[in-house]
């Protein structure tokens, strides 16, 4: 039923240009490389048309550069709440999928040197669920500390599907 009501709310998303606003904070440790502390600033998901195939991320420390990443249809209210001031939007890209109703989840973020490691999941639409059909690509948008992440050259993606 949860992850019926996800699919859902992320096609209605996609269609309205809108976005869910969550905050829950997840730390951890473990690992070869140090545990980031982050929270999800925002998630949704963006046409794929010539999208990325393969999942990926990115290090967004402005505004500008989140609408790079995702493209000027993303209008999201985490986009313009977002504390750039004070941390950078880790923005994890699903790759494209089929259709709608598909999300990101991350477990965990690590530093080692000046590669972010991110790993996670990929979620599906539920059984039976109602989704669009449209190449999509899923994201979602981590919040972590700038300081956690200057001198970041290069984020690797490990999504389970």
């Amino acid at each position: 039923m949860k992850r019926m009501r996800r699919s859902i709310a992320i096609a209605g998303m996609v269609l309205a240009g809108a976005l869910a606003v969550s905050g829950c904070g997840i730390t951890g440790s473990g690992g070869s490389g140090s545990q980031l502390t982050f929270s999800e600033a925002g998630h949704g998901a963006i046409p794929a048309a010539g999208g990325t195939p393969m999942p990926s991320g990115v290090v967004a420390r402005t505004r500008g550069a989140v609408t790079k990443t995702l493209g000027t249809t993303a209008s999201a209210p985490w986009i313009d709440a977002f504390p750039f001031a004070t941390d950078a939007a880790v923005i994890v890209l699903g790759g494209s999928r089929p259709s709608g109703g598909y999300g990101v989840s991350v477990d965990r973020v690590e530093r080692d040197g000046d590669i972010l490691r991110v790993t996670g999941s990929i979620e599906k639409p539920a059984e039976g669920s109602f989704t669009f059909q449209a190449l999509t690509e899923p994201y979602v948008a981590l919040k972590v500390a700038v300081s956690e992440v200057d001198g970041v050259t290069k984020v690797e993606v490990a999504l389970k599907d």
